[in-house]
């Protein structure tokens, strides 16, 4: 389900320098097709990457509010929207919620460990899904 294959690079567009393949993937860019909420990506990209806690002021489909604190694991682009795949505190289980949903969200200071069941592979396992390879 999940693949990337290895990027291939021509003798007309030599890719990226060495230099360049080093830094950090800082910036997302997303065509403006939509009316949507980008810039939530950044702020849940880094929580990401150094395990903060985030917290999430939601409203579901059937227009009920909530506030969640999540485990952000993964990020995930479905075409139309995207979803924050992450493990959520108060119902004890992993869930998806979309981004354009989300009224408010908040990086926490506090960092969280992985822990076994609640990790980005572990939530593969649960939905049934190839994992990404490492690093992708």
């Amino acid at each position: 389900m999940f693949s990337a294959a290895p990027p291939i690079h021509h003798a007309s567009h030599p890719g990226p320098s060495p230099s360049a393949a080093r830094q950090p993937a800082a910036q997302l860019f997303v065509p403006d097709l939509h009316d949507y909420p980008v810039a939530r990506l950044t702020p849940l990209r880094r929580a990401i990457a150094a395990r903060q806690y985030v917290e999430l002021d939601y409203c579901r489909a059937d227009g009920a509010l909530s506030r969640r604190r999540v485990r952000p694991l993964g990020l995930f682009f479905w075409g139309v929207s995207w979803t924050l795949a992450a493990w959520c505190e108060a119902r004890d289980e992993f869930r998806n919620f979309r981004i354009d949903r989300m009224l408010a969200c908040t990086p926490q200071t506090d960092t969280f460990t992985p822990q076994a069941g609640r990790t980005l592979e572990d939530f593969f396992r649960a939905v049934g899904a190839s994992q990404p390879p490492a690093g992708g």
